[in-house]
């Protein structure tokens, strides 16, 4: 407080946002999130899992189709 002889922060001597209302700061906070990065992981071996099933069995669409129909 100013009326006790004390000096404002750094950040409000220069002009500074706080560092709450960064974005930047927002962002390194969710990417270094252990959680998210945990789900992203396993979004991204999902993901790649899904895309070599599809590569090495080109007619597996036609084929789930074939036996969903019921004589």
């Amino acid at each position: 407080m100013p009326m006790r002889g004390e000096l404002p922060h750094a950040a409000v001597r220069r002009g500074l946002p706080p560092a709450e209302r960064t974005g930047w700061s927002v962002i390194a906070a969710a990417i270094s999130d252990r959680d998210l990065q945990g789900v992203a992981l396993f979004a991204a071996v999902g993901l790649l899992a899904t895309i070599n099933a599809v590569l090495y069995f080109p007619d597996f669409g036609s084929l789930l189709a074939q036996l969903a129909v019921f004589p």
